[in-house]
């Protein structure tokens, strides 16, 4: 395997990682993910400065998940908007036509 780490370091990382707890080692792992996720969600940030935040999501669901299930979440986040904006504005309140007499 490759490496750009000195063998004498590479020893010394292995024995700080064998010295640590397992929440130890899973809390490391949960920082480098977090780093990871942050610094991917800020280069699509800069490479596309017009996103709006629900768009930078999807595009970060892409990017993880893939296109099905962010095209899936797309609709689903339209399909749910368009629900909240018929409840939370109701058709104008109009008297009921008046009823026909034969």
């Amino acid at each position: 395997m490759l490496s750009d780490t000195h063998p004498d370091a590479e020893r010394v990382q292995i024995e700080l990682l064998r010295q640590m707890t397992p929440e130890e080692r899973l809390r490391m792992a949960f920082g480098l993910t977090a780093t990871m996720v942050n610094l991917s969600r800020q280069t699509i940030a800069a490479l596309n400065p017009g996103l709006d935040a629900r768009e930078l999501n999807l595009k970060c669901v892409e990017l993880y998940y893939g296109k099905e299930l962010a095209s899936r979440l797309r609709e689903y986040l339209q399909t749910r908007t368009e629900v909240v904006n018929a409840v939370a504005s109701p058709p104008s309140r109009r008297p009921p036509p008046a009823a026909q007499v034969e």
